[in-house]
């Protein structure tokens, strides 16, 4: 996880606002694919050759909501071999519009399932892509996942106060074993010259998780990316 934030950590701005949900579990973590403007973060399914995916895409909200759905309905027609919408689905951030698509590619058929949610002023999209063979199977898992997005102003929103409180904790110690002051060091040097620091971090990253659960990285991602960037500043 940390390798991924310093990767993404100056191409992608700090949101005012988050979106949060429970990827299948363990599915790693990736080096956003594609577009880093608008892809937040990805994850993939523990296998071999091709496996089930899944990315969280982001962009602000520049027109009515039925507009945008309907751009992205003739896009995704247009790029794709069959589409179709297959409804809505209630979540905590709200009712998202489902579409589901079919591609032919070089290693085969795949479908892909497309969630976008909206905020006042900004639209998140999820995408689980796998092969066309297998997909229904799969559906469940995704529909798991979609049914657990939700939008917050801050991480510390849907943390309860013990868990910010053993965070917080965390933090403290890395500073001090890691001897760096918050704000005022550029950890990408800190990390190529001390193997110190680079080990307190990994450390941090280690207890975050366990405080969180390895069923939520995507929470842990954003509490760190939030404290790597003030210490980038």
């Amino acid at each position: 996880m940390i390798r991924v934030l310093l990767f993404t950590l100056f191409s992608l701005p700090l949101f005012s606002e988050l979106f949060v949900f429970t990827p299948p579990q363990n599915w790693k973590l990736l080096n956003p694919q594609g577009d880093s403007k608008y892809i937040i973060m990805s994850f993939a399914a523990p296998e071999i050759h091709y496996p089930p995916s899944l990315s969280l895409a982001h962009e602000p909200l520049k027109c009515g909501q039925k507009e945008y759905l309907n751009a992205v309905n003739k896009i995704l027609t247009r790029n794709s071999k069959n589409c179709r919408k297959i409804g809505t689905r209630v979540t905590p951030a709200g009712k998202c519009t489902l579409f589901q698509t079919e591609n032919e590619t070089a290693h085969g058929l795949f479908n892909t399932l497309v969630a976008i949610y909206f905020s006042h002023a900004n639209v998140y999209t999820l995408s689980f892509a796998a092969k066309k063979e297998g997909f229904s199977d799969l559906y469940a898992l995704f529909d798991k996942s979609i049914a657990s997005g939700n939008i917050s102003n801050s991480i510390q929103e849907v943390l309860t106060d013990n868990e910010c409180t053993s965070i917080e904790a965390a933090k403290t110690t890395f500073l001090k074993e890691a001897s760096l002051i918050e704000g005022k060091v550029p950890l990408v040097e800190v990390l190529d010259k001390q193997p110190k620091s680079k080990k307190a971090l990994a450390q941090l990253e280690k207890s975050i998780v366990k405080t969180l659960g390895k069923e939520r990285p995507v929470h842990a991602y954003y509490v760190l990316q939030e404290f790597i960037a003030g210490l980038t500043k």
